[in-house]
């Protein structure tokens, strides 16, 4: 299975909300580009438990386009306003990111 579950930002909200209220721990993969302040709002409203970020660099690089560098300012909103879990994850073992609430 994949492709990118914010592409129907939408349809992600209801399906979220939907299994929250059912009692389910609900996880978002993402590459992080569409995660706008209100998609990432909404989710959190809907009751999402753990967001995951997957980059596979920190720096952007035209033939890997999962970069953290390009989403940081999204993730930074992510971090600040949300309390559920929210990690990143690199696809590359020579790219490593930490991030943390502060």
């Amino acid at each position: 299975m994949g492709g990118e579950v914010l592409l129907r930002p939408q349809f992600a909200h209801k399906v979220v909300y939907y299994a929250a209220k059912k009692g389910f721990w609900v996880y978002v993969p993402t590459n992080g580009r569409l995660m706008w302040p209100d998609v990432i709002d909404r989710l959190g409203d809907a009751g999402v438990a753990t967001i995951n970020l997957a980059v596979d660099f920190v720096e952007d690089r035209r033939e890997l386009p999962k970069a953290l560098v390009p989403t940081r300012p999204y993730f930074d909103y992510l971090i600040k306003k949300h309390t559920f879990t929210v990690t990143a994850l690199s696809s590359t073992s020579t790219s490593h990111a930490s991030i943390s609430r502060t």
